[in-house]
């Protein structure tokens, strides 16, 4: 099984974007280790409105940028 299709079979049913804990949950680590990961720029994200108080998604394809880059290094 190649690396595109084992991506493509991994994210199947995964909305197209997802909150920090969906994604945590996902990838079975914690919401602070997303943040971190976000912080790293290694997810990328989008925000829905301004400051402190608005909504972080992260794009499925982000999730799956990642994994391929995990996946492909090992």
């Amino acid at each position: 099984m190649s690396g595109t299709d084992l991506l493509s079979d991994l994210l199947v049913g995964v909305p197209p974007f997802n909150s920090i804990k969906e994604t945590a949950k996902l990838l079975r680590c914690s919401r602070r280790q997303i943040t971190r990961l976000i912080a790293k720029g290694e997810l990328s994200v989008v925000k829905l409105g301004t400051g402190r108080g608005c909504k972080v998604l992260i794009p499925r394809k982000s999730i799956g940028d990642l994994l391929g880059r995990n996946l492909s290094s090992r």
